[in-house]
């Protein structure tokens, strides 16, 4: 936190680099210097993505997804949550669904369509408000912008894999524009309009809302500006009245409209599922922590100078980890928000790398470019050998089940993924 500079130029200098990218960044000239620049790592952009998107287009629909779109359909035909559909978590799991079961359920867009379009949607709309953010708070120069947006774009997408659109993603993707706002409070900066300030807060604190253990990084955050100002202020401040008004709203909605969650679901999802665990997350956190203080440690004993902004991301994406260790599951989307940060942070070492090599800053961006794309398939290989929409098609069970189970008493499954993904294709 030390680093965190009390108010960030608004002009950055490069004394090594090409005079032509050192401009005002207020005045809103584009990151991306020449037309051959944006050809190319549009280029690199399309072929990273390009295997994914084909990996998204082909693989069987995420389950979890599929099962709380469904319950929202439910929802929306008035049904209750304690009759015809039961969901352990809190209600907002399902209400963030609630606009695919909207296009589902009215507009007949098959489940295999609506859901893939609206979490590219949400990460779409968190990139243009990081994008925003990043642009008038002036954290960082022009080209680390452009790096750090390739990396969220690349660890959202590739790197998200077979977990994209899980509930843990869309946590994140309103985590992370709303901590980056919380940081601008912190140091104090007004370029940001009140009207985008509120809307990121009050979007990204509904993000959190959905799995409330994040609220520990915004908290975290909250406490550290008390600290700086030696003061209790902080209960003044935008995000703080955001997130209290957010957490006393849900409180009352739930209290109000869903009392069963209160009555019933709670217990039985502590008392049945809660207290499981299915794979112990010790090993993966230590594993995640372990490389990222050697990275550290490396930075500091070649006295490597480390972005303010890389050490705060790098700390996100730790504390990303305390909800992962409390859900105490072991799965692998609790890790999404984690590797988003942590791959952020990665990307700007990257970049002061190679501004430590030889060559004009045009060539640079293009290698960081290529390197991100490189490192997101070595940190999530694409899985191929994954299910796909024809294995389901083409399942005996999901034949059985569209003809709704003639001659057959009842199904009996192993796992969660066969009795949601089966329903999901027997539609």
């Amino acid at each position: 936190w030390r680093g965190i500079p009390a108010d960030p130029p608004a002009v950055y200098r490069d004394p090594g680099g090409d005079a032509a990218l050192e401009r005002d960044h207020f005045l809103g000239q584009g990151i991306i210097h020449t037309k051959g620049q944006r050809i190319i790592i549009a280029l690199v952009l399309a072929i990273a993505l390009g295997a994914w998107l084909y990996f998204l287009l082909i693989r069987s629909v995420n389950f979890n997804e599929a099962w709380l779109a469904r319950c929202a359909e439910k929802m929306l035909n008035g049904d209750s949550p304690s009759s015809l559909f039961y969901d352990p978590n809190l209600p907002l799991s399902i209400f963030c669904e609630m606009i695919p079961a909207f296009l589902m359920k009215f507009l007949g867009v098959s489940p295999l369509a609506a859901l893939p379009f609206y979490s590219l949607c949400l990460v779409g709309l968190s990139i243009i408000a990081v994008r925003f953010i990043l642009k008038i708070y002036n954290f960082v120069p022009p080209p680390e912008q452009l790096v750090l947006l390739l990396a969220y774009l690349l660890a959202n997408t590739v790197i998200a894999g077979k977990y994209f659109g899980e509930r843990d993603q869309i946590v994140v993707l309103g985590l992370f524009p709303f901590v980056l706002v919380q940081i601008g409070i912190t140091l104090e900066k007004e370029a940001l309009s009140a009207g985008t300030r509120w809307a990121v807060l009050l979007l990204g604190g509904t993000a959190i809302l959905v799995k409330p253990h994040y609220g520990i990084i915004p908290v975290i955050f909250l406490f550290h500006r008390c600290i700086r100002r030696k003061n209790l202020s902080v209960i003044r401040d935008d995000d703080f009245i955001a997130l209290a008004a957010l957490v006393i709203a849900y409180t009352m909605a739930v209290m109000l409209f869903f009392p069963v969650f209160i009555t019933d679901i709670f217990m039985d999802s502590f008392r049945l599922y809660a207290t499981q665990v299915f794979i112990p997350p010790w090993q993966e956190a230590f594993k995640i922590t372990a490389v990222t203080i050697f990275i550290a440690i490396c930075a500091v004993g070649f006295n490597f100078p480390l972005p303010w902004i890389s050490r705060f991301l790098g700390a996100c994406g730790l504390l990303c980890l305390i909800p992962y260790i409390a859900q105490a599951k072991g799965w692998g989307y609790h890790l999404v928000p984690a590797k988003v940060f942590l791959f952020s942070a990665f990307s700007l070492i990257l970049w002061e790398l190679l501004k430590k090599t030889g060559g004009s800053r045009k060539t640079k961006l293009i290698a960081a470019s290529v390197l991100l794309a490189i490192a997101t398939y070595i940190v999530e290989p694409l899985d191929f050998a994954a299910p796909t929409h024809q294995t389901y098609e083409n399942y005996e069970l999901t034949k059985l089940a569209s003809e709704g189970g003639k001659n057959c008493s009842f199904f009996m499954f192993d796992s969660m993924r066969e009795v949601q993904s089966v329903a999901t294709y027997a539609r």
